[in-house]
């Protein structure tokens, strides 16, 4: 059950009224700003974090977290303590009028170390990725204070911040985040507009807890007069949503009866605890420009996405991981400014294409006519017929994966610009890790080979002016690995590596800080320090010099 308990307040750090300057002020205590302090304080960068409200939120929002997402909550160090609160791994059924299950969608990989889907309650996450920049002496928090105004220069930005009831202050920083969700001050103060379509469709969004229906797969009714979602979620809470009517009105359906009605009609419930009920309608939107300046939107500042997949705050999350590891770049390892120009450029794409998956669920839910419905389930009750087309609908490879094709990225192999497997690696000392436990938030080059293959030395390499790359050797796993002073060992414990660099062979994969593939080199090219700024003069770097 979601207590009161869930919510943290950091209390506000202000010493008089006198300017402070930060390198990142984050507006916005979501998930994605919170994520976005996180990585910034880990990477040692002064971050103010301002939220307008006393604290976190209490009641449910977002419901599912995502692999890419949780692998993003790794990163910052809080994996344990989120993963207490989530239920791991379920997959979606769909149900016809008549009450009978015609699909399956059960993913089972963990490609990136974690379920592909995976539900939460958003209080509890708040709350423990708010504790956890206490962990930060670089990161200030503010609650209850609201932003009233935004003044730009060319190598800063002013803001004016007002604390509840008290007089302004006045803060300045070399970058802006605006985090503050959907209907962004930041983003209106910029005159940036949203384009793409709202729909006059409403949903009625019912949260409950102590709920008798222990179902751990996503009901989804596919209606064609009242389509409907069942969504399980951990301490035996669970989420519905219906669609109204036109004659619905709002207050009908905010009414006791109406919704205990919907509920009875859609599962095993006598009448749960019902804590929220809200009436909505959704957007696929996204905004004009990601960038105005030194200020950036991220999160549902920069696009809003209908629910049905499950995307909205998993793309927030990415916002955030792209975003910070490339400021900590420009700030602290000589990368120019115009770093920064890729941040838009690599994640507009990509969630663009999640906000049009969701979409096209939300209309395989809610086709038009029976016998539009009629095609589409038997469709895909025939796929058990054509094996590979089957795996690729229960297996959730029809998400979008995002595949950079522009930005930080150099070269032509299939792994470029592609976010990179996590396998379970066994160190020297037999123990067990995931990959991005071992080399971090960093750029790491992996090799993969037999331990006489590795050379005696490599050269301490560059990017930028001084952001060092990392060596990283992987056995296969018939070999043990070993101590190695100058180049570190692990043993590809699942054969995972070994197929990832059936594509590399011969050949270093260098990852960036959010673990994407910014490039393939053979080993002989690594010849001194400079060499893997060499690679982007020619795809990436001078085209971004000042």
């Amino acid at each position: 059950m979601i207590h009161q308990s869930s919510k943290c307040v950091v209390q506000a750090k202000v010493v008089g009224t006198q300017d402070t300057h930060y390198q990142v002020v984050v507006v916005g205590a979501g998930p994605t700003g919170l994520i976005t302090a996180n990585l910034l304080g880990q990477d040692g960068i002064k971050t103010l974090l301002v939220e307008q409200h006393e604290s976190t939120v209490s009641q449910p929002r977002a419901v599912s977290i995502d692999d890419e997402a949780l692998r993003t909550v790794q990163s910052v160090g809080l994996i344990e303590e989120v993963l207490a609160d989530v239920a791991q791994d379920y997959g979606s059924w769909y149900f016809t009028p008549s009450g009978r299950c015609f699909a399956k969608v059960e993913p089972q990989t963990r490609e990136f170390g974690y379920p592909r889907r995976n539900a939460f309650q958003q209080p509890r996450l708040e709350a423990t990725l708010c504790t956890g920049l206490t962990r930060f002496e670089q990161v200030t928090t503010w609650f209850s204070h609201t932003l009233e105004s935004v003044e730009q220069t060319v190598d800063s930005v002013k803001l004016v911040v007002r604390p509840h009831r008290e007089d302004t202050i006045v803060v300045s920083c070399d970058y802006l985040a605006a985090c503050d969700g959907g209907q962004s001050t930041l983003r209106r103060m910029l005159d940036i507009p949203l384009e793409g379509s709202t729909y006059e469709q409403r949903w009625l969004i019912v949260d409950t807890v102590n709920t008798s229906n222990n179902f751990r797969q996503t009901q989804v009714f596919c209606d064609t007069v009242r389509p409907a979602i069942s969504l399980p979620g951990p301490y035996q809470s669970r989420r519905f949503e219906f669609m109204l009517h036109d004659h619905e009105s709002n207050d009908v359906a905010d009414s006791e009866s109406f919704v205990n009605e919907l509920l009875l009609a859609h599962g095993e419930d006598r009448l749960p605890n019902i804590i929220r009920r809200q009436v909505y309608t959704f957007q696929a939107r996204s905004a004009e420009s990601w960038r105005s300046g030194r200020v950036f939107l991220l999160g549902d500042a920069a696009h809003l996405s209908p629910p049905f997949a499950g995307q909205g705050m998993n793309s927030g999350i990415r916002d955030a991981h792209n975003f910070a590891w490339k400021a900590t770049q420009v700030l602290r390892a000589g990368f120019p400014d115009t770093l920064l120009e890729t941040y838009e450029i690599e994640r507009k794409p990509h969630a663009k294409a999640l906000i049009d998956l969701a979409v096209l669920m939300g209309r395989f839910m809610m086709p038009p006519g029976r016998l539009r419905a009629w095609f589409v389930q038997w469709g895909l009750i025939l796929l058990k017929f054509i094996p590979p087309v089957q795996h690729y609908v229960t297996q959730m490879k029809f998400k979008p994966k995002p595949v950079l094709e522009d930005g930080l990225v150099a070269g032509t192999s299939p792994w470029v610009g592609r976010l990179f497997i996590q396998p379970r690696l066994e160190l020297p000392d037999r123990s067990i890790t995931l990959l991005d436990d071992l080399i971090g938030n960093r750029f790491t080059c992996l090799f993969f080979g037999n331990p006489t293959d590795k050379p005696d030395r490599l050269p301490q390499c560059y990017l930028g002016l001084n952001a060092a790359i990392n060596w990283l050797w992987i056995t296969p796993g018939s070999f043990m690995a070993t101590k190695d002073p100058s180049i570190a060992e692990a043993r590809d414990l699942d054969g995972e590596i070994e197929r990832a660099f059936a594509d590399a062979p011969g050949s270093g994969i260098l990852l960036r800080p959010d673990h994407y593939v910014a490039a393939v080199v053979l080993v002989e090219n690594i010849s001194d320090s400079n060499c893997f700024n060499r690679l982007f003069d020619k795809q990436f770097y001078t085209r971004l010099k000042p």
